[in-house]
């Protein structure tokens, strides 16, 4: 029963960080695009960029909320929410930092 349970909590923290990658890139690809792309109509590939810029840093911004979230769960003594969530951090690093090599 216990190891169910941890099983379930493992998976709820992974979800929790792939939920939280989602929310991120629906928040900051619209900033990216208002920062960095010029305001040109015949940019068609302006959002597209964007977006790209957003997920290649998907590794690294993700500190801003997964930290937070781990040390929050962390005080709550949801120890095994911990244990996904740091499992979905450390794949979403190798993940983007594999497609950040393969794209130069």
């Amino acid at each position: 029963m216990a190891n169910s349970r941890q099983a379930t909590g493992i998976a709820f923290g992974i979800a929790a960080v792939f939920a939280l990658h989602v929310v991120w890139v629906l928040i900051a690809t619209p900033i990216v695009t208002h920062l960095f792309e010029p305001n040109d109509p015949r940019n068609y590939l302006r959002g597209i960029n964007s977006l790209i810029y957003t997920m290649m840093s998907l590794g690294v911004s993700q500190l801003l909320y997964v930290v937070p979230l781990g040390l929050w769960l962390k005080r709550k003594r949801r120890m095994a929410m911990v244990k996904g969530v740091i499992i979905g951090a450390v794949m979403t690093m190798l993940l983007t930092g594999l497609c950040f090599i393969t794209a130069f």
